[in-house]
């Protein structure tokens, strides 16, 4: 069998799975270019894209937990990415630790003032260069398997957002978060994010699509964009993805009031019918609330 032939046999093997990760596991792939061809090939039949990660940390005065959010990238599985590191002008060591990391990762340190976390988000983005894009904050951290976990589900469908699951950390043990799937309707008006936002995962095209993360709010900037991006082809993931850090310096710990008061404006901007929104926030809350009914009282001890 000529290589061209033996090519054309793995095409077809993967076309008829539909999973090229699948189908390389029931194959002998001996050359890693050929696998690459192949791939390509499906992908372009299919509209699935190869995902080339984008992840953008905001940073200041980060250097408490900045090192384990970046070691957190360095053990990942899947190693195509770059991680842009958007930095407001800190005064500790932030810096020094990020340069650190030049051997380790494809990582860029960007020095300039901001308006804020979210404004500083959207500068990372507009210098990005990846196909898939994402953020972690700078004391949160990826799972070992994240990006592989996020890679598998791009290249195998036709997905614009993909989020999953999440560990919340409060320094004493970790609580299991669910995030359930619902309509743009009801996560619009749930009172708070039905996506973890360290859990989310969106590609390049339908960000700039339906308009870039808004750099005027302090607290609910991510809030903003998953209630635009929901209405795209959407899949949830049953993983957890993320480790999202709870804390006394966090932004989360701090400004909850504020939070909520920038999620009620963007509510009345996606629906103007607040008896629509009473009811559908009630119904969304309790729908999250029962998910979650089994890990409310889970403490677990290590998931680091």
């Amino acid at each position: 069998m000529t290589k061209s032939e033996e090519n054309i046999r793995k095409y077809d093997i993967c076309m008829s799975i539909g999973n090229p990760i699948k189908a390389k596991e029931k194959l002998d792939w001996n050359s890693k270019s050929s696998w690459n061809n192949v791939v390509d090939e499906l992908c372009k039949k299919k509209k699935v894209i190869i995902p080339y990660f984008s992840i953008v940390i905001p940073t200041f005065n980060s250097e408490k937990y900045l090192k384990e959010t970046l070691n957190s990238l360095v053990s990942q599985s899947y190693k195509d990415f770059e991680v842009i590191v958007m930095d407001n002008n800190s005064t500790d060591k932030t810096q020094d630790i990020v340069m650190s990391y030049v051997d380790h990762l494809d990582i860029i340190f960007i020095q300039e003032q901001d308006d804020g976390m979210y404004d500083a988000i959207q500068k990372g983005f507009s210098r990005s260069n990846g196909n898939v894009l994402c953020y972690l904050n700078s004391d949160d951290r990826y799972l070992h398997q994240t990006l592989m976990s996020v890679y598998e589900e791009f290249i195998s469908t036709n997905a614009e957002l993909i989020f999953g699951d999440m560990y919340i950390d409060n320094g004493t043990y970790f609580r299991k978060v669910i995030y359930p799937r619902v309509n743009s309707f009801f996560f619009q008006s749930a009172e708070y994010s039905l996506i973890g936002q360290p859990s989310a995962f969106w590609t390049r095209k339908a960000y700039f699509e339906v308009g870039e993360i808004n750099g005027d709010y302090k607290m609910a900037g991510d809030y903003d964009l998953f209630c635009r991006l929901i209405s795209r082809r959407t899949i949830k993931l049953n993983n957890i993805l993320s480790i999202f850090r709870l804390h006394p310096q966090s932004l989360t710990s701090n400004f909850s009031i504020n939070s909520k008061k920038e999620m009620d404006i963007i509510r009345k901007q996606y629906n103007k019918n607040w008896a629509s929104i009473l009811i559908g926030s009630k119904i969304a809350g309790i729908y999250f609330k029962l998910v979650n009914l089994g890990t409310r009282f889970e403490k677990i001890k290590d998931k680091a």
